[in-house]
């Protein structure tokens, strides 16, 4: 804002000013089909390519998706309880935020050949979440699909909410 000043008017200053302000509360684009994501709003306008442009701004789109996403991990959490004992759950990128929600030993990052090994040496079912078979795939090479992992979809906990 310094160097701006030293060169534009007092008034396009203000206005830029404002602008920047309002940027924080005006208009996001998003993913639209992200799994534990929030709902595109009323107040949303849908884009190619699965985005979404939320009106609402980044503040609250973002409030939003932090409100959506803890719902996610909570269904999540609640449903380890009922899986089979000695159970494997590949989360990926929803292991930071179910680490500190306390998942316990059966939720794990990423799967490696020594864990689906020791999970077939107990007969141990292994799931994974909706959507992290491609990043498991990409990442690590495993094609959980292929070695027996069933979807573990916490969205029909979400749903009888």
């Amino acid at each position: 804002m310094l160097a701006f000043a030293t060169f534009l008017r007092p008034s396009l200053l203000i206005l830029l000013s404002v602008a920047l302000i309002a940027s924080g509360f005006v208009g996001k684009v998003r993913e639209v089909k992200r799994v534990g994501g929030a709902a595109v709003s009323a107040y949303s306008l849908r884009l190619p390519g699965g985005l979404a442009l939320e009106l609402p701004g980044p503040i609250f789109a973002d409030h939003e998706r932090r409100l959506s996403e803890g719902a996610f991990a909570d269904a999540i959490l609640t449903m380890l309880p009922h899986l089979p004992a000695g159970s494997m759950v590949f989360v990926a990128d929803w292991y930071p935020i179910l680490t500190i929600k306390n998942a316990g030993p059966m939720v794990r990052q990423y799967p490696s050949e020594q864990l689906i090994a020791e999970a077939r040496e107990r007969n141990a079912p292994i799931f994974y979440l909706p959507d992290v078979q491609r990043d498991v795939l990409n990442k690590t090479g495993i094609d959980l699909v292929a070695r027996g992992a069933r979807v573990l979809d916490p969205g029909d906990v979400l749903r009888d909410r």
